[in-house]
């Protein structure tokens, strides 16, 4: 139930392009802070923290991800502005290169 709320149940895909990688919470919208954050542990090692200023629930179409900051355990950071990342930076998440992944949730 946990994995199915935070991500969306099946966060990794593949096809004919390769593995993506699709973060899709479902919360509501008072779990996250006044803040509008909310963090929680991926694959065992990555912090991932939802950004939803407006507090809104996550369910789709409502409030779906609008953007990724990729924070790999070299130093690099790469934002990507799509809701699903794909092949390489997928890749890049199962392998554990990328430490902290920020979410960006919008409409």
């Amino acid at each position: 139930m946990w994995i199915w709320m935070m991500t969306g149940g099946q966060p990794f895909g593949y096809d004919h392009r390769g593995l993506s990688l699709k973060l899709e919470p479902k919360l509501p919208g008072w779990l996250f802070t006044a803040t509008g954050e909310l963090s929680f542990c991926f694959l065992g090692s990555c912090q991932v923290t939802y950004f939803n200023t407006d507090r809104k629930d996550t369910y789709p179409p409502e409030c779906i991800v609008t953007q990724y900051v990729l924070h790999y355990a070299s130093g690099e950071k790469k934002t990507i502005r799509q809701a699903i990342l794909d092949h390489k930076e997928a890749q890049n998440v199962r392998e554990r290169l990328i430490s902290r992944i920020e979410v960006y949730l919008g409409t």
